[in-house]
């Protein structure tokens, strides 16, 4: 499938993977207003071309670095540039993670995929880790690695038939736990509030930041993820940022970052 810069292309981000995700779960309501069966069954394919239309070009032109440039048919390791507008510090020999792989294995199983997510799956679990020399976004690197890692895991063990019999071992709940210790020294601050940038492999970070506080806690949550030392980290952050004086709202919102 080749790409054309005329075309449209979907870009594999986490945006256009929740478009999907709220697409689905409408075509595939029964109650989904003003839809009948042909319209239902036309919206599904067509969401469906889209996925595989970015995902079997992001394999073909860009895998396994992070994501695809799909104007020039090129790729982008882009995981230390989430979030980082300045594009400081960005790593020298980092050659990417897979991010969009990783990102997509949900995806597959919701669209019935379990071959080409069962390829991904042992791909990342033979290839995969962070023991890379990069400064990461915690925030970014939370929802689109630990997260992706976490609901992919969830997703193999949930069904009998999903995987081939004795394949999986929870390899992507080892990657994730290894990411989340190297996260764990971010929150050794004064306040418990979190840095927002760490290095994997160095252990340095930089500002505190805010907009952690929910997404870390809302991973935790939905993944039921029974691993007391991230607990423990979780509920201190919770309870610091419910007591934490001196914090600007702006039209009710929190802001990003604290100094």
């Amino acid at each position: 499938m080749a790409i054309s810069p005329n075309r449209s292309i979907l870009s594999l981000n986490s945006g256009a993977l929740v478009l999907s995700f709220l697409l689905l779960n409408s075509i595939f309501s029964q109650q989904a207003a003003g839809f009948g069966d042909a319209r239902r069954e036309y919206m599904k394919e067509k969401v469906r071309k889209m996925f595989y239309h970015a995902y079997e070009n992001y394999m073909t032109y860009a895998f396994p670095h992070d994501e695809l440039k799909p104007l020039t048919g090129t790729f982008t390791d882009s995981l230390s540039e989430l979030g980082n507008l300045k594009l400081e510090h960005l790593p020298q020999n980092y050659q990417g993670s897979a991010l969009t792989l990783i990102e997509s294995l949900s995806s597959l199983v919701v669209l019935g995929n379990n071959t080409e997510f069962e390829k991904g799956v042992l791909w990342l679990a033979k290839n995969l880790t962070f023991d890379v020399d990069a400064r990461v976004n915690l925030f970014e690197c939370n929802i689109r690695v630990l997260g992706g890692l976490l609901s992919a895991h969830i997703l193999a063990t949930d069904s009998k038939n999903r995987l081939e019999k004795g394949i999986y071992q929870n390899q992507l709940l080892h990657l994730a736990e290894d990411l989340g210790s190297r996260f764990l020294l971010a929150f050794d601050t004064p306040t418990g509030l979190p840095y927002a940038w760490v290095n994997l492999k160095k252990s340095w970070f930089q500002i505190l930041k805010l907009c952690l506080v929910g997404l870390f806690l809302f991973v935790f949550l939905i993944t039921g993820w029974q691993v007391p030392q991230f607990q423990k980290k979780f509920m201190l952050l919770f309870q610091t940022t419910a007591g934490v004086n001196g914090i600007e709202y702006v039209a009710n919102m929190s802001l990003i970052s604290v100094n």
